[in-house]
C-alpha cells in the first residue's frame, strides 16, 4: 500500500558535499528512516486509510481491564455508539506480514454460558454524519495470568469525545457486568462440581444450622433491605472445625443453592497480593457475591511467618478503601490459632465464628444410614455402628463404609459383576482399621 501518509513518512534523500565524499546529516537521516521503519506497518495503513490522514493526525486513548472482560468491551462498543455501522474489522500479526484471517476465542459470555469474541483485532464505526472512530482489542497473556487491551483510535481533534466514550465504556460494563450470578473459581472461569448438591447433602447440628441460617442464608435474602437502610451490605463468616466436618461441603452446598454470585478460592490460586486484588475486584464487580476461601491460615498466618504481603493485601481487601457492599466473605479453617488475629478478632473482617464439630450420635446414625442406602446390610447393625464411630468425622464415617465394601470387593471373584452386601463383620473390620490411624485423616487405611 502506497498512500500519502507512506509518502509523509519517507526518509530525506541523503545530500553530499561537491566531492561526493562526505554525507551531511547523516544522524539523522539514519532517525528518519528508524522512525519510518518502525511506524509504518500494515495496521498503521489501514488506520490511515480508514481516517483519510497520516498517523501524526491521530491520537489514541488505552486502558487494560481484567481478561473477563475481553468478551463485554466488544459489547460495551457497539451498544455506545447508537446509530454507527461497523465500517471496518481487520487483523494483523507481528510476525506475519499484511492482514490476517479474523480470529475468534470461545470465552464465558454468562453464567454457564460461552460466546465467540474477536482475538486481536481492529474494528473501525462511522457515525451517520461521516465521523470515524476505531478501536483494537486484543488478550495479553503473562506470568500474572493476563489482561484484556482494549485501544481507541481517533483523529487528533476527537481527543476529548475518544476520553468521553471510554467513559461511558467503563459505565456501561458496570451496570452490564455479564457473569453476575455465575459460579466461579479464583481465575475467573466456571466451577465444575462433580454434581448438584443441596442442603439434603449435609448433616449438620442444630446449632451450627441456626448460626448458617441467621449469618449466611439470611444476609444474603436481606440484602436488598440493608442496603436501602443503609446498613453495611457486608459480612465474613470463619468455619471453623476439623478436617471433614463439612465446611467444605457446606461450599458446595452454597454454591448450588444460592442465586449470588460464587467465588471459590483454593490456597494454591492465591500466589501474590495481586491475585488477591483481582479476585476482591470481580468479587466487588458481580456483587452480589459469597467468596468462599478455603484454608485461611495457608495464607493468613501470623506476622512474620514469611507471608506479610499477602497477609498485609487482605486485610486492606477486607477492610480497606474499596467497598465491599454486597459480600459475604466465607473462609474455612482447621486451626483457627495459626490465623493473624488482626484478620480473626476484628469484627469488620471476620464478624462470626461458626464451630464445625464433629457429628453427635444422632447425627451419625443419619450420615451412616445415608452412606449404606446403595449397600444391603444387616438392619441391626446400625446401632452398634454409631456407638463404634464416637469421635469420628463425616469424612471418617463414609471411610468406613469405603473400605467395607472394598473388604467385600476383594472376597468376590475378579470379573464378577459386583453385586454388594455388606457384612456387620466387614463394617466392623474398617471401624477398627480406622481406629488405628485415627485422627490421621489422610483418607489412606492399609
Amino acid at each position: 500500500m502506497n498512500t500519502a501518509a507512506e509518502k509523509d513518512l519517507l526518509p530525506l534523500a541523503l545530500e553530499s558535499d561537491r566531492n561526493g565524499t562526505r554525507w551531511e546529516g547523516l544522524l539523522e537521516v539514519f532517525q528518519a528512516y528508524f522512525r519510518w521503519q518502525n511506524s509504518f506497518s500494515p495496521a498503521q495503513a489501514a488506520a490511515n486509510e480508514f481516517f483519510q490522514r497520516p498517523p501524526r493526525g491521530l491520537c489514541s486513548l488505552h486502558r487494560d481491564y481484567p481478561l473477563h472482560r475481553h468478551y463485554l468491551l466488544q459489547q460495551a462498543l457497539p451498544a455506545c455508539l447508537p446509530g454507527w455501522e461497523q465500517g471496518l474489522a481487520v487483523s494483523f500479526r507481528s510476525q506475519e506480514p499484511g492482514e490476517v484471517p479474523l480470529t475468534h476465542v470461545v470465552v464465558p459470555s454468562g453464567p454457564g454460558t460461552w460466546g465467540a469474541a474477536l482475538d486481536d483485532a481492529r474494528v473501525g464505526y462511522v457515525s451517520p454524519t461521516g465521523e470515524r472512530v476505531m478501536a483494537r482489542v486484543c488478550l495479553d497473556q503473562n506470568e500474572r495470568g493476563g489482561v484484556a487491551c482494549f485501544t481507541l483510535i481517533g483523529c487528533a481533534e476527537q481527543a476529548a469525545f475518544l476520553w468521553d466514550l471510554l467513559e461511558q465504556i467503563d459505565a456501561w460494563m458496570d451496570a452490564n457486568p455479564h457473569l453476575r450470578g455465575a459460579k466461579l473459581n479464583a481465575k475467573g472461569g466456571f466451577l465444575k462440581l462433580d454434581r448438584a448438591y443441596t442442603w439434603d447433602d449435609i448433616i449438620l447440628g442444630s446449632s451450627t444450622l441456626t448460626e448458617l441460617e441467621c449469618h449466611v442464608l439470611k444476609f444474603v435474602a436481606r440484602l436488598p433491605q440493608y442496603q436501602a437502610l443503609g446498613l453495611p451490605g457486608k459480612r465474613g463468616v470463619l468455619l471453623v472445625g476439623p478436617p471433614g466436618t463439612g465446611k467444605t461441603l457446606l461450599g458446595k452446598v452454597l454454591c448450588c443453592t444460592q442465586p449470588t454470585t460464587f467465588l471459590w478460592v483454593s490456597p494454591g490460586e492465591i500466589e501474590g497480593p495481586y491475585d488477591l486484588q483481582r479476585l476482591f475486584d470481580l468479587a466487588r464487580e458481580l456483587q452480589p457475591t459469597i467468596l468462599f476461601l478455603e484454608d485461611l491460615d495457608l495464607y493468613a498466618s501470623r506476622r512474620g511467618g514469611g507471608g506479610d504481603l499477602l497477609l498485609g493485601e487482605l486485610l486492606n481487601q477486607l477492610d480497606g478503601f474499596a467497598t465491599n457492599r454486597g459480600m459475604l466473605t466465607l473462609a474455612t479453617t482447621n486451626d483457627p490459632k495459626a490465623i493473624e488475629p488482626a484478620l480473626a478478632d476484628r469484627p469488620s473482617r471476620f464478624d462470626r465464628l461458626i464451630r464445625f464439630e464433629p457429628p453427635s450420635p444422632s447425627e451419625r446414625h443419619k450420615l451412616l444410614a445415608r452412606f449404606l442406602r446403595q449397600f444391603p446390610h444387616p438392619t441391626d447393625c446400625l446401632a452398634e455402628l454409631v456407638a463404634a464411630t464416637d469421635g469420628l468425622t463425616g469424612a471418617h464415617l463414609q471411610e468406613v463404609i469405603h473400605l467395607a465394601a472394598q473388604l467385600a470387593l476383594d472376597e468376590q471373584a475378579t470379573g464378577d459383576i459386583p453385586t454388594l452386601a455388606l457384612t456387620a463383620e466387614q463394617l466392623g473390620q474398617a471401624v477398627r482399621m480406622i481406629r488405628q490411624h485415627h485422627p490421621g485423616g489422610t483418607g489412606f487405611y492399609a
